[in-house]
């Protein structure tokens, strides 16, 4: 499962408790796109705290590449519909490595109509 930004950020936050649990439970199935690190350490205003938390949690799971079949499945993506850059490189990544995506934004990814889309409501948690 590709873990989008905005997931990483509210694990950080603590704010969710069972997604945390979750997380941590399925830590050896959950990947990440490398557009999401930039995101998530590429934030302005990190807090050193927030920063090493957010880099061990990059560090124990695996984060794929934006390799040359992910970028031409973002130009495809963004060629056929209004996606962001950032949107488009997950859901490629999701659709090259075929792998579901775990969002709490489902309406960014919602017109990609191949690709599995998860929020923590959809989870057994």
């Amino acid at each position: 499962m590709i873990i989008d930004s905005n997931i990483i950020i509210y694990a950080s936050k603590q704010t969710f408790p069972s997604l945390i649990s979750y997380l941590k439970k399925n830590e050896s199935s959950l990947t990440t796109s490398t557009i999401c690190k930039i995101e998530v350490l590429g934030y302005h205003q990190l807090k050193k705290i927030e920063t090493q938390y957010l880099e061990n949690f990059f560090n124990a799971i695996r984060v794929l590449p934006i390799d040359e079949d992910v970028v031409n499945k973002a130009i495809e993506l963004k060629q056929k519909r209004n996606i962001a850059t950032p949107d488009a490189i997950v859901a490629a990544t999701a659709l090259v490595y075929d792998l579901p995506i775990l969002t709490q934004n489902k309406k960014d990814f919602s017109q990609i109509e191949s690709l599995k889309i998860y929020a923590v409501e959809d989870l057994d948690i």
